[in-house]
């Protein structure tokens, strides 16, 4: 069974993920995936978990800086802690740039096929960001 999941939201046309029984094969709920992404992201920060520590504080020093450079959306995917995993992680001031930024918890949308990285490569191809970092 072949899936056309369209992007309704972004403004471009041609945003569509084509893809036969990702669900069932890959685990992939694309649906779900297309409707936590608000827009089209020019730039994509990987980050396993929201803590205090290294990598968390240089991805919320990112999202701070790059709209002033006028670098387009950014999204912040979390790739390995749900967001029962971090409740709380709001209230800690260092990461206080990240409550405003299109955050995603990956293992919350993708479904069971979180674990892929292939599944995580495919989402990054069709988003087709400028700029991918990651830890």
């Amino acid at each position: 069974m072949n899936r056309r999941v369209g992007c309704r939201r972004w403004p471009l046309k041609d945003c569509v993920f084509d893809a036969s029984d990702l669900r069932d094969r890959d685990g992939v709920n694309v649906a779900r995936v297309f409707e936590a992404i608000a827009e089209p992201p020019s730039t994509v920060l990987l980050i396993p978990t929201l803590c205090v520590g290294g990598a968390e504080k240089y991805a919320a020093d990112l999202v701070a800086e790059l709209p002033a450079l006028a670098q387009g959306p950014v999204l912040v995917l979390v790739t390995d802690s749900t967001s029962h995993d971090v409740q709380g992680w709001q209230s800690l001031s260092i990461l206080a740039p990240l409550r405003a930024a299109n955050l995603v918890f990956w293992r919350d949308i993708c479904g069971e096929g979180y674990q892929n990285p292939t599944v995580l490569g495919r989402l990054l191809n069709a988003l087709r960001p400028s700029q991918v970092v990651g830890q």
